[in-house]
């Protein structure tokens, strides 16, 4: 930034483009205060010494009529006492700023919040490309501030928006008091203004706290703000999700401890079917599937009625409702299990037409399913029943099916395919650490013949990589293809030539190439 100089400093009114610019010839000069900015037209007009006043010029191009267009975005030029500012002005209502100006670094680096003309224009660009994406009528939530944005109208959103997976999910007023205790000094942040730095900000000032905040925690505070920007995109309201692809900067803590049951699955089963239990069969049908076949919760009830196929024993899972977007076909051998099921389609009149829901939801509700309080009371008749602890949730229900399936031999590369955890999960949390060594070797080498854990522990790739790199893997084996790291590596990079990368990410890419 060129300092401030009496000598290049003039007053208001004496400010005449023309005569500035007629050491410039080849400048193009439209009017009084139009003309096509290059740095050095800019560096040679003067700051203004008037107290309070400015010049304000707008950029016009010869060979881009985006920026000459009347009633559309213009790119400006304000020259104050000591500055000279870029500004994108929308409307006569509306103006964001891009940055100071300053001459061309020679070096390439420029000090952040500054930029030479070339690097205006192409910020310029970018911001009309995300107001194309926001509804005029909604440009005023951009100058909400988070408190009242999250205080007054991110309730109604989450309750009349799907989210990014395409459902409803409506928000709890203790969410929202958890956003306001955790991210309290970004209150009176205006929503626009959140960028890429914050993650780390944000990260920062957790860990220098009194009280101390666990890695997970932050990683639980992190995804709510997440979601609360993402619902933001949904609605228009902002063009990107800044703080998005961050979630790696707040890993989780490592083996955490499962908690499992050891009372005799089928005894449970009996109990959930018998007629003094309490509950419907919708409930009772859920939380026996989790025992018999380790699904996740949201998997049953989110699933149909075609996909429970009685002939064969089994469950379809598909994709668009699995947790890792892959489908898979479980087993229950049970025949309590499926006599019940037969009985609860026909009591429900199911058919197997495609999309007819298993557990339809029977009031007025956002979610056209049931969802996870409507077994609470037979869950709870089960926990008391089989004195499980007051901390145990029905979730580790399918800890406890992948830790029996293990003991009892079912080898680990299908318990994988048929709980949907990775082989690295299933080592991590369910081989006890009193197995012996060479047992827990074998165990290892057979987990090695999957590519993707392999070449994990051969690159150490870091969480985010791995996850893509998984995805990978399933799409070879669904193709009947080899995968090659090399193949995986220059998807990477196609990802990265389109900005999809994380830092986390793209610092591994590095590294590879």
């Amino acid at each position: 930034m060129a300092p401030k100089n009496p000598a290049t400093s003039i007053r208001k009114e004496e400010f005449d483009l023309k005569t500035l610019l007629q050491g410039h010839p080849a400048a193009i000069i439209k009017g009084k205060f139009s003309f096509t900015f290059k740095d050095q037209y800019i560096d040679s007009l003067p700051f203004i010494n008037d107290k309070n006043k400015c010049v304000e010029l707008t950029h016009y191009s010869s060979d881009d009529e985006k920026y000459n267009e009347k009633n559309k975005p213009r790119l400006k030029l304000r020259i104050g006492n000591s500055v000279k500012t870029f500004y994108i002005v929308y409307d006569k209502n509306r103006r964001q700023k891009i940055g100071n100006w300053m001459s061309r670094a020679k070096s390439g680096h420029y000090q952040k919040g500054f930029f030479s003309v070339t690097q205006a224009k192409e910020e310029f660009k970018r911001l009309v490309s995300d107001a194309e994406k926001i509804n005029p009528e909604k440009w005023k939530y951009q100058s909400f501030t988070l408190r009242t944005y999250l205080l007054e109208h991110y309730k109604n959103d989450r309750e009349n928006k799907s989210n990014k997976r395409n459902s409803l999910s409506p928000v709890t007023d203790k969410t929202i008091r958890e956003i306001s205790s955790a991210f309290e000094p970004w209150l009176d942040l205006k929503l626009s203004e959140f960028n890429e730095d914050h993650p780390v900000i944000f990260k920062k000032y957790w860990q220098n706290k009194e009280t101390p905040i666990t890695s997970e925690t932050m990683r639980k505070y992190y995804s709510l703000l997440n979601s609360l920007f993402n619902m933001c995109v949904t609605c228009t309201y902002l063009p990107k999700n800044k703080i998005d692809r961050h979630i790696f900067l707040f890993p989780r803590n490592p083996k955490r401890p499962v908690t499992t049951y050891t009372d005799p699955t089928n005894e449970v089963v009996e109990f959930i079917f018998n007629e003094d239990t309490p509950g419907g069969g919708d409930s009772k049908i859920i939380v026996a599937t989790m025992f018999l076949c380790g699904a996740r919760n949201s998997e049953i009830y989110r699933n149909t009625s075609n996909n429970f196929n009685i002939n064969d024993r089994t469950i379809r899972i598909p994709e668009h409702i699995s947790k890792n977007k892959a489908a898979r076909i479980v087993a229950i051998e049970s025949d309590s299990y499926w006599n019940y099921v037969a009985k609860y389609k026909t009591l429900k009149s199911l058919s197997d037409r495609e999309g007819e829901l298993m557990f339809p939801c029977c009031r007025e509700a956002k979610a056209p399913h049931v969802t996870s309080s409507l077994y609470q009371k037979t869950w709870q008749a089960v926990k008391k029943e089989f004195n499980f602890p007051k901390i145990g949730r029905l979730y580790d229900a399918r800890h406890t099916f992948a830790k029996k399936a293990l003991e009892s031999g079912v080898p680990i590369q299908d318990l994988s395919k048929i709980t949907g955890h990775s082989l690295q999960t299933l080592m991590d949390y369910y081989i006890d650490n009193n197995i012996s060594k060479a047992t827990r070797e074998k165990l290892r080498d057979a987990t090695n013949s999957n590519a993707a854990i392999k070449v994990q522990q051969e690159t150490n790739f870091p969480p985010s990589v791995n996850s893509l790199y998984e995805s990978y893997i399933r799409r070879c084996i669904k193709k009947n293809i080899k995968d090659e790291l090399s193949t995986f590596v220059q998807e990477m990079k196609d990802l990265g030539d389109q900005n999809q990368l994380n830092a986390e990410q793209i610092f591994w890419l590095k590294e590879m190439l």
